[in-house]
């Protein structure tokens, strides 16, 4: 800070051009400080769900086709949202912001059929303006895939990015796990159209 002031006020302790430099980036650094902290968490609690799979999304060898993987995380990350008040209605109504995906990577080390029985696992990380997901499936038979997925939210009017995640948002995300019974995979977590009427749930 009292470098601040002595360079503001003592503008022969530099020549000009270093000193309107000098000026500019302390502004910049200035209004960079001034701006609201973003929440920045570690990873959140783990949703652990027990799935069987059921014969949706199957190809005609028997196995869960690519989107079936992908919608499998998806169901499982509503579900994460959702059971902290904070699912994509909520996000939009309360919000006025939506979900977007620039970015996902998959390790699929296991074929999944229909009636096998295994092991979800989600987390979040708060990271700016990015939620990132970190999925996991284990097998039971030693092999685990996995999933990352990086999230933003953007304005649901202007499409911009929001610069950083709402700290409601980035709080609930931190709340403790409901109990999560046995689920036969296929079972929708939540009725959507009741959902929309009463976004809380």
């Amino acid at each position: 800070m009292i470098f601040l002031i002595i360079v503001f006020t003592e503008p022969r302790l530099y020549p000009k051009e270093v000193g309107n430099c000098t000026i500019l980036t302390l502004l910049a650094i200035i209004y960079a400080m001034s701006l609201p902290e973003g929440p920045k968490f570690p990873f959140t609690p783990v949703r652990v769900a027990e799935i069987q799979i059921r014969d949706e999304f199957i190809d005609a060898w028997g196995h869960v086709t690519y989107l079936g993987f992908n919608i499998l995380w998806e169901r499982q990350r509503d579900a994460y949202m959702q059971t902290r008040g904070i699912g994509l209605f909520v996000i939009l109504s309360e919000y006025k912001l939506q979900l977007n995906i620039p970015e996902d990577h998959a390790v699929r080390n296991e074929q999944l059929t229909v009636g096998d029985v295994v092991d979800f696992y989600t987390m979040a990380e708060v990271d700016g303006p990015r939620m990132n997901f970190h999925q996991s499936i284990d097998h039971r038979n030693g092999k685990v895939s996995t999933y990352k997925i990086t999230t933003v939210l953007v304005d649901a009017t202007t499409r911009k990015l929001s610069r950083r995640i709402p700290g409601e948002i980035a709080e609930r995300l931190y709340l403790p796990e409901n109990e999560v019974p046995f689920i036969s995979e296929g079972q929708e977590f939540y009725n959507w159209n009741a959902l929309a009427s009463n976004p809380r749930g």
